[in-house]
């Protein structure tokens, strides 16, 4: 094979999880590790037996950085079931792989340091080597991107089948780098994460594209501070796809750029996307600039031309590009523009240049002062300006950016039906400010244009040619895919088996606000409704949804009565989950109901409960849903495959 096997990590605590788990996995996966370690009462042959891809069996001890607090005598008997039970690999660790006969199951021997990157990785990798395994594998904790890099080098160097990668938030380039340069097996989680920094082995496949050769790729990476919240690899690595570009986009978080830039050749990098906070940190570490660069003061695209390495920056270019799709001049247009750090520079510039008449408007003034003198343009404030002798209006600040959905940096009574309105945040995809501009009637270009022509522009440097079709409609689908999707509705409406279920053909992690209160608590809903008290236990609900909804890209099944409270829907407007209805028949709602343990709020028989209950809470499930799906008339795998024909379109 010419490309690495992609393995996912089942490390469910239940063995029905573990169970789904492999089966929303197995589609992206040529093999499936179960970490025994992770059950309570692990049963390796029923595992091995439903597995639908071959298994590799692991029982980590807990001195290994595993779960397994058993003797050492019954964690090998373990292993040893797995593999008589027709495990395809067994993975022992280094310190006890004397002690392990694997059989006819090929034998994974491994090594994890959870305390950093040794500096002799040349005698541990002789050691794993001289193991005689059918594959060698070797963890380490990264500190930084030197550790990352490291790292690399051993894998590049190694002569005998290595799976390599490292551990935490600062390794997760390594994980998708070590399959650029040869890593026997890539590992991502099949759901819950099994080491820090662990992604799901979907996004490696379908963020990545894992699942090809790429021995010749070329690789760019992106730079930045935290690069959580970026669509940029999905969006471009997507785009790649379309035209048949061979190319990885990897993010690369690093506080200091210095040591990434320059390992770009031997990473054999095409070059570097750079974003905040690194735009202006990168200059003076280049051999020289070109294009907007200068002028701008900022760098946003660097290409490696030889052993040198020069800046470039396509903000600018990207914004006027958008907002000449909708305004072709804006010469002589009077343009209002909110900000005046790193990107309204680049958009101050652009406009000034292109003949509008500038007016900069910034919470601090003496920074829009600054900017403006530089510019050619003047300042104020929005309560100084006449909204009617305003023709555009652009937002280069950061307010209104997810998590702060709710917030505007404009208030909506400023705007008028003739404004085109601009506004450089694309995630959400539509903020606050783009939303009441369209109800105002005004024209909008939401931040994703921006993105995607900017985009557009580097990939030009990078590799020149014909720009990839679809960049923008790849981003959008990357924002979408981050929205949460919030199941609401009554006691019995089917939330968390259609959510388990919708979790599951979308790729996404699933999550029951009411299990997770359970769990948090240690204790049932109805102890805590006996020990708090309605208030109480809706008070507790809140607190949880606003951490559920802090997550990105959950299918997120919610209580009937979760929304019952201004400050739990203040959190829906806040994040703008895509909300869901799940609606059916009051009878069909009382009869699967009849029985349950869940305290009753009003002390009436189910059918009274249920039609008190909708009458007060249908209103606000309906002001706040995106859409609403008849839960009662299928089965709930054909709820499922409506709700997801619904949502992907």
């Amino acid at each position: 094979m010419s490309r690495p096997l992609l393995c996912a990590t089942v490390f469910e605590t239940g063995f029905e999880e573990a169970r789904v788990a492999m089966l929303r996995a197995a589609p992206f996966a040529d093999l499936l590790e179960i970490r025994l370690d992770a059950l309570p009462r692990p049963e390796p042959e029923a595992l091995v037996a439903m597995a639908p891809r071959p298994v590799i069996v692991t029982c980590r001890a807990e001195e290994d950085g595993g779960l397994f607090r058993g003797t050492e005598k019954e964690r090998l008997a373990l292993l040893r079931r797995g593999v008589d039970a027709g495990a395809a690999w067994v993975d022992i660790e280094l310190r006890a792989a004397d002690r392990f006969d694997a059989g006819p199951a090929k034998r994974i021997v491994s090594h994890h340091d959870f305390e950093g990157t040794p500096r002799d990785l040349e005698a541990l990798l002789a050691r794993l080597r001289d193991r005689g395994a059918a594959v060698a594998k070797l963890v380490t904790a990264a500190r930084g991107p030197e550790d990352v890099l490291r790292l690399l080098r051993a894998l590049r160097g190694a002569d005998f089948p290595l799976a390599a990668h490292p551990l935490g938030r600062a390794g997760r380039p390594g994980r998708i780098l070590a399959a650029r340069f040869g890593s026997a097996i890539v590992y991502g989680s099949a759901g819950a994460a099994a080491a820090p920094g662990q992604p799901t082995l979907r996004s490696l496949v379908t963020d990545y594209r894992l699942d090809r050769d790429l021995s010749s790729a070329s690789v760019i990476l992106l730079l930045g501070g935290n690069l959580d919240h970026s669509v940029s690899p999905r969006m471009m690595n997507r785009a790649f796809a379309r035209a048949s570009i061979p190319a990885l986009y990897v993010p690369f978080e690093a506080e200091d750029p210095g040591p990434v830039l320059a390992a770009l050749g031997e990473l054999e990098a095409v070059g570097a996307a750079v974003t905040i906070p690194l735009k202006e940190t990168v200059i003076p570490l280049l051999h020289a600039l070109a294009g907007d660069a200068e002028r701008v003061g900022a760098v946003n695209t660097v290409v490696r031309r030889g052993d040198r390495l020069v800046g470039d920056n396509t903000d600018l270019g990207g914004a006027l590009d958008a907002l000449h799709a909708v305004l072709p001049s804006l010469d002589g247009l009077h343009a209002v523009l909110l900000g005046a750090g790193g990107a309204a520079r680049a958009l101050a510039l652009g406009l000034a240049e292109a003949g509008a008449r500038l007016t900069i408007v910034n919470r601090t003034r003496r920074r829009a002062d600054r900017l403006a003198r530089e510019v050619g343009a003047r300042t104020g404030s929005l309560a100084e300006l006449d909204p009617e002798e305003v023709d555009l209006v652009v937002n280069a600040t950061p307010v209104g950016q997810w998590p702060r959905c709710h917030e505007t940096p404009v208030p909506a009574e400023f705007l008028r039906p003739k404004h085109v309105v601009f506004d450089a945040v694309y995630n959400p995809l539509e903020t606050r400010l783009l939303r009441e501009a369209g109800e105002k009637g005004c024209r909008v270009v939401p931040g994703i244009e921006m993105l995607a022509r900017q985009g557009a522009r580097q990939i030009e440097i990078w590799f020149g040619g014909a720009v990839p079709p679809g960049l923008r409609e790849e981003g959008v689908r990357a924002l979408e895919a981050r929205r949460t999707v919030m199941l609401v509705g009554m006691r019995g409406a089917g939330k968390t088996t259609v959510g388990r279920l919708l979790s599951a053909r979308l790729g996404r992690p699933f999550l029951d606000l009411d299990a997770e209160i359970e769990r948090e608590a240690g204790r049932s809903i109805p102890d805590l409704f006996r020990e708090e008290g309605e208030a109480g236990f809706r008070e507790r609900e809140r607190r949880e949804l606003e951490r559920a909804l802090l997550r990105p890209g959950l299918v997120l099944a919610v209580g009937g009565g979760a929304l019952d409270s201004p400050r739990a829907r203040e959190l829906v407007a806040r994040f703008r989950p895509r909300v869901v209805l799940l609606a059916a028949a009051e009878e069909v709602l009382a009869e699967r109901i009849r029985g349950s343990d869940r305290p009753s709020l009003t002390g009436k028989p189910p059918e009274r409960e249920i039609g008190e209950l909708l009458a007060r809470r249908r209103p606000v499930w309906e002001s706040l849903a995106d859409l609403e799906i008849d839960s009662g008339r299928g089965p709930p795998e054909e709820v499922a495959e409506e709700l997801e024909r619904a949502l992907r379109s």
